[in-house]
């Protein structure tokens, strides 16, 4: 697919947004998202009446990766299907030689831990599970203090 991909003329990209350059300036993408998220929830609360949010946590962009790779885990989709959404290429559980043997690429597996990925996502986005959609964190906690219920 990439090789078919259409490029500008006199270069080789197909990932750009110079067409002289790779994509960069995800930093300001995150700044710009961050801005309209916060726009978002402030003007959702006054809407409702309800007191106005804290600030939203820092993030990355790889939170996205971690939360869909943690979430399929809670949904029942096998960790070797995970690991391949993210191009890892030792599939998890599996030993060096079994690695070695193991050449299945799992699409059928992917494509319905991705379908059923993307409908939480929607019923997120949705406000469909409102309350149900958020898992508070406190900074500072250890993982001893947070898988004892502290």
């Amino acid at each position: 697919m990439l090789t078919d991909m259409p490029r500008m003329a006199g270069t080789d990209l197909v990932f750009t947004t110079t067409d002289t350059t790779p994509a960069s300036g995800f930093s300001k993408a995150v700044e710009r998202l961050t801005i309209a998220a916060e726009r978002h929830r402030i003007g959702r609360a006054e809407a409702l009446g309800r007191k106005l949010p804290p600030p939203m946590p820092e993030w990355r962009l790889h939170d996205f990766r971690r939360t869909c790779v943690t979430w399929l885990a809670g949904a029942g989709f096998s960790p070797h299907v995970a690991d391949t959404l993210l191009n890892h290429t030792a599939a998890g559980g599996l030993s060096d030689v079994g690695r070695v043997y193991q050449r299945n690429a799992f699409l059928p597996e992917r494509k319905a831990a991705l379908e059923t990925w993307g409908k939480h996502v929607l019923a997120c986005a949705a406000e469909e599970m409102e309350g149900r959609n958020v898992v508070p964190l406190t900074a500072g906690r250890t993982k001893k203090e947070t898988s004892s219920g502290s």
